[in-house]
């Protein structure tokens, strides 16, 4: 269980950070 939280917890921040870089690749190019 402790596990699966931790990779929960991992999985949530791998996803923010990729969406905030897309974020920011996608303002540089408009």
């Amino acid at each position: 269980m402790y596990l699966l939280r931790v990779n929960l917890e991992v999985f949530f921040v791998v996803l923010i950070s990729n969406s905030l870089m897309l974020g920011h690749i996608l303002r540089v190019n408009l």
